[in-house]
């Protein structure tokens, strides 16, 4: 097990790397790299990276419905302050038990129910009446995980300092009206009236990675520990790069625990390949494969004639998402320890006209589609008015196309790297007369200048800089 605390801003509330912070209703409608992005980068978080299924448990001091600010009470305030428990693709996953001894503080709370709440916000008044409700034993059907709770309690309500606490399971039906109209039951997301130290067990899997955070404000750990299944026993897979695998995968299982060799793919340190797999990658094995400063970009979208791809803050792959990698090692034929199939289709990002796709088989790059080549770091664009030739991907390969009816329309465009063009990571998009994503030679069939004399190559890339006709189009070189 490998865990790590937040690199960033410790005693500030955890948020993504955009500055956002988690909202479970927002995540319900998003789609899976928009998820993946918004998984807690900076702030009070804790990540962890388990290399065998198995069970872990965490002790942690959660925060109370009850606000204070620097020790003093606000007893106009009531919040709901959840705990999460999230996979590396956004999804909550339920806790299989929790505990806490801790009690609701009787004087702070004979402070709230005194105390008049903002008449400007209804649903802080929605908010108390719930909790309250479950003080006075007057709510008997709100879900509740602690082992440790009295029944009696639900039925003839808690005597403050005295009953112990519920867990409340926030993602439940019978807790809707408190939801803000989320209608996301997936049985996740836990609350506290009064703080206290809480253990929870949640089950987890090898190859995956989780986050453990508090929406809306900080989470302390305290310990950790993992018990392994001794049942596990990850299987021997073989993924061919230069062969069709949509088959074989669509024969394994999701969630199932996998050691794959992948065949037949090379990778040279410092050069950028396009990559898409079924399963998962933490970024420790990440790391562990292809060298502690890999880098991964993920397609971010396309204005006006400018490809924007971005750097996410976590190393790591999630199953089915396209994206590029940049060995810092020399890598043949890569092994994946300990990884778990999540994805058996390639989950396409989508955005602004154009989407980020690819294949599990051994395909040729589709018309009009833009590809990366790895032997110069450069992106093509393969317009089969230049040529015959199909330049051919590979399998486990990802390209960018346009989803417009009319693909022909694709322009030439220029690139960034986190909102920088010349980054010297990669250059413009050439035309592609032939390619893998080794080794690209690129043309045209008709280059002329501006002032209509023709040029004496067929290479756009041994011009210099200026402007020019290419097959019909005005063509760019900076």
């Amino acid at each position: 097990m490998h865990v790590e605390g937040t690199p960033l801003y410790l005693d500030e509330d955890a948020t993504s790397e955009s500055g956002v912070s988690y909202n479970h209703k927002k995540v319900s409608e998003q789609k899976l790299h928009e998820r993946t992005f918004g998984l807690p980068a900076m702030g009070s978080f804790f990540k962890f990276e388990p290399v065998a299924n198995g069970e872990l448990t965490v002790f942690v001091e959660q925060q109370g419905a009850m606000v204070k600010s620097h020790g003093k009470l606000e007893p106009s305030k009531i919040r709901k302050r959840i705990v999460y428990f999230l996979d590396e693709t956004g999804k909550s996953i339920p806790a299989s038990s929790a505990f806490t001894s801790s009690k609701i503080n009787k004087s702070d709370w004979r402070s709230v129910e005194k105390a008049a709440v903002d008449k400007n916000d209804p649903y802080m008044t929605t908010l108390k009446a719930f909790y309250q409700g479950i003080i006075d034993g007057k709510n008997k059907i709100f879900t509740n995980i602690n082992s440790d709770f009295s029944e009696n309690s639900r039925e003839f309500g808690m005597v403050l300092g005295e009953s112990i606490q519920p867990i409340i399971v926030l993602h439940d039906e019978c807790n809707k009206d408190i939801l803000e109209e989320d209608a996301t039951y997936d049985h996740t997301g836990y609350m506290l009236i009064s703080e206290g130290y809480v253990t929870y067990t949640f089950p987890v899997k090898a190859g995956k990675t989780y986050y453990l955070f508090a929406s809306g404000t900080k989470l302390a750990l305290s310990g950790f520990s993992f018990d392994r299944d001794d049942h596990y026993t990850p299987v021997e897979e073989t993924l061919d790069a230069q062969g069709n695998n949509a088959d074989k995968i669509n024969t394994l299982q999701e969630g199932k625990q996998y050691n794959v060799r992948l065949e037949n793919r090379t990778f040279n340190k410092n050069k950028w390949y396009a990559m898409v797999l079924p399963f998962s990658v933490s970024q420790m094995e990440m790391k562990a494969t292809f060298g502690k400063d890999v880098n991964i970009l993920h397609y971010n979208n396309v204005e006006d004639k400018t490809l924007n791809l971005t750097e996410h803050f976590y190393k790591m792959l999630v199953g089915g998402t396209p994206v590029l990698v940049k060995p810092s090692e020399d890598v043949k034929n890569p092994y994946f320890s300990n990884v778990t199939l999540t994805s058996k289709e390639v989950v396409a990002i989508e955005k602004s006209g154009f989407k980020c796709t690819g294949s599990w088989d051994n395909v040729d790059f589709p018309e009009y589609s833009y590809f990366i080549n790895a032997k110069d770091n450069t992106f093509y664009l393969y317009d089969p008015t230049v040529t015959d030739k199909k330049p051919h991907a590979g399998a486990f390969r990802a390209w960018i196309i346009s989803t417009s009816p009319n693909p022909a329309v694709a322009p030439q465009l220029n690139m960034r790297i986190n909102g920088i063009e010349d980054n010297d990571e990669t250059t413009a998009i050439w035309n592609a007369i032939s390619a893998d994503d080794d080794n690209a030679e690129v043309g045209s069939k008709n280059i002329y200048s501006l002032s209509g004399q023709k040029m004496n190559t067929t290479d756009t890339r041994s011009l210099p800089k200026g402007i020019y006709i290419v097959n019909g189009k005005k063509f760019i070189v900076k």
